[in-house]
């Protein structure tokens, strides 16, 4: 698990145990914990793929609703056909599930696989 996952986990958590905390404000304080880093706390994409997991619901304690700033985010498509290949038993190797996600192309992943896989295992997704 990466600083992304970690913080995905983290954030999830936090959500449980505070149903005021919304799940952007809980994503910012958990990456504050993971890192120092201005460009990886301000990432876009594991951010988009935890909030977007989050909008349809698939983050146990998290209920629906608007979490992200953009109606469109690819982000959260990648999360969500990733969460799907995992139900139907895809590998959660990082590197495979991306090639699976996008098909052929040189797009490398940014943390959203982490997010995805990490939720996964700590058994937060539904």
């Amino acid at each position: 698990m990466g600083i992304y996952g970690n913080a995905a986990v983290f954030a999830a958590q936090m959500c449980c145990k505070d149903s005021n905390l919304s799940p952007l404000t809980a994503w910012i304080n958990a990456i504050a914990n993971f890192t120092e880093s201005y460009e990886s706390r301000t990432k876009n994409c594991p951010r988009g793929a935890f909030l977007g997991l989050c909008e349809v619901g698939a983050v146990s304690g998290i209920p629906r609703g608007c979490y992200n700033k953009t109606k469109k985010n690819k982000n959260k498509d990648y999360a969500l056909t990733a969460l799907n290949l995992l139900k139907e038993g895809a590998s959660s190797n990082q590197g495979k599930l991306w090639n699976m996600v996008i098909g052929s192309g040189e797009k490398h992943q940014n943390g959203q696989m982490d997010v995805v896989i990490s939720l996964w295992e700590a058994a937060l997704l539904r």
